[in-house]
């Protein structure tokens, strides 16, 4: 436990470790074992090693990172930001706050869930999940064929120089939007309009 007032960094060891901050901006690994991290306020970074360990963040304590070579994980109550520090595949699932997702090298899907969400793929044939029309996708030149699933009414990937593929995982009607690259569309049940732009596209109504 942290009795001080400024940044602190605390690590683990191989037992279930409970680690306490303070009111800074701290950095807590609990290592290997099933570890409770609690961070207090401040914008702390949590290295979570298991799929066991518990990360307990107050409610408006800062802006909270989890930084993770897991697989998949899903951000808990009151945890901003979510990194991948691997570089196989990762599955990253994000909260009901504006949640900040990031992958790696490999074939990554990130869901930012309820919320304003940025998912940042990186390389790798990504899979970004857009549950509110205002999600941020952010994918560099060349880093893959990526592909954003959506259940929204309307959406479109002009914007998204980067990002091949469209699908409508919903059952109302969609209206879907390519870019100038060649894309996949697909839409669902519905009446669906696609549009794949400039480009080779392929559009599959469903």
């Amino acid at each position: 436990t942290y009795s001080g007032t400024v940044a602190f960094t605390g690590t683990g060891n191989d037992l279930a470790n409970t680690i306490t901050g303070g009111a800074g901006n701290d950095l807590l690994d609990g290592g290997v074992g099933n570890d409770t991290l609690i961070g207090g306020a401040g914008n702390d970074t949590y290295i979570v090693d298991d799929v066991a360990d518990v990360v307990t963040e107050g409610l408006n304590a800062g802006t909270d990172l989890i930084k993770t070579a897991l697989a998949s994980y899903t951000l808990g109550n009151n945890v901003e930001k979510l990194t991948y520090t691997g570089s196989a595949s990762f599955t990253g699932t994000g909260n009901a706050l504006v949640n900040t997702i990031t992958g790696g090298a490999g074939n990554d899907t990130l869901d930012g869930g309820a919320g304003n969400d940025t998912l940042i793929g990186g390389a790798g044939n990504d899979t970004y999940v857009v549950d509110s029309a205002s999600d941020v996708i952010t994918e560099g030149l060349s880093d893959g064929t990526d592909e954003v699933r959506t259940g929204l009414a309307a959406y479109s990937i002009a914007a998204l120089a980067n990002v091949e593929n469209l699908t409508y995982t919903g059952s109302a009607n969609f209206t879907g939007t390519g870019n100038a690259l060649a894309n996949t569309i697909t839409g669902g049940a519905g009446n669906d309009l696609l549009n794949g732009g400039v480009g080779a596209d392929i559009l599959i109504g469903g």
